[in-house]
């Protein structure tokens, strides 16, 4: 279920979801990330999920686009995750350090529609 919330400076290529999971719009929002965006925690079942989030179609008109994946401002750099793998072994594992800080291992962790994911 996909609920709109008004707002004057929302763009039209967002949607506000319910929790992926259970449906639940009962949230909290424990992370803040580049506005307008937010980590919603379910207060139901506890899933963490992006809050707002592209419209599907905003998702696929991005991926259409060939300049996603030669790197920029957003999308995939230009080399590949084997010339990567150093650097990318150390984001993660900075993630897995912050991810523990917050309380948030010991879980199973799943991840969708992630570039380095």
């Amino acid at each position: 279920m996909i609920l709109k919330e008004p707002a004057a400076d929302t763009s039209a290529n967002l949607e506000y979801p319910a929790c992926p999971l259970c449906e639940s719009d009962r949230r909290e929002f424990p992370f803040r990330l580049a506005e307008p965006y937010r980590v919603a925690r379910c207060i139901e079942c506890g899933l963490h999920y992006l809050y707002p989030r592209f419209i599907e179609s905003a998702m696929q008109e991005v991926y259409r686009e060939s300049s996603y994946y030669k790197g920029g401002a957003c999308g995939y750099a230009d080399t590949s995750y084997a010339a990567q793998e150093f650097a990318l072994r150390a984001t993660f594992k900075r993630l897995l350090r912050n991810l523990a800080k917050r309380g948030l291992t010991g879980v199973y962790f799943f991840e969708i529609r992630c570039g380095y994911g």
